[in-house]
């Protein structure tokens, strides 16, 4: 990852912390790693635990929010949270994976369960 490109990331995150904490989420961790891969924020949502994926597009490299999370991506993502899960014993929290994307650091669009187990 370019340094750009990791600064444009790392501002996307710092945004959406700071957007669910206006929404009144709680930041429980940030850039959470394991040997599966990453979770850019780990909130909470009242009893629901929140693994959130964080897109910070330029106007050049924007995509389809559709598109902006893969099937491989998201695969990633859940072996991470059942990770995350078990290793903070609360695999029975209720919990669920959102999108949160900006474009060039302005909001777009906030999925609420945009995917899966």
């Amino acid at each position: 990852m370019t340094t750009i490109s990791k600064n444009i990331g790392d501002s996307g995150e710092l945004l959406a912390s700071q957007y669910l904490t206006e929404k009144s989420y709680i930041i429980r961790e940030t850039n959470y790693h394991s040997k599966y891969g990453e979770i850019d924020l780990i909130a909470q949502d009242a009893d629901t635990l929140v693994f959130v994926e964080v897109k910070n597009y330029s106007k050049s490299n924007y995509i389809s929010l559709y598109n902006a999370i893969s099937k491989h991506k998201q695969q990633k993502i859940i072996r991470t949270a059942k990770k995350y899960l078990l290793d903070k014993q609360i695999a029975d929290m209720p919990s669920r994976f959102d999108v949160v994307l900006f474009e060039e650091g302005h909001f777009i669009e906030h999925i609420e369960g945009a995917f899966f187990i």
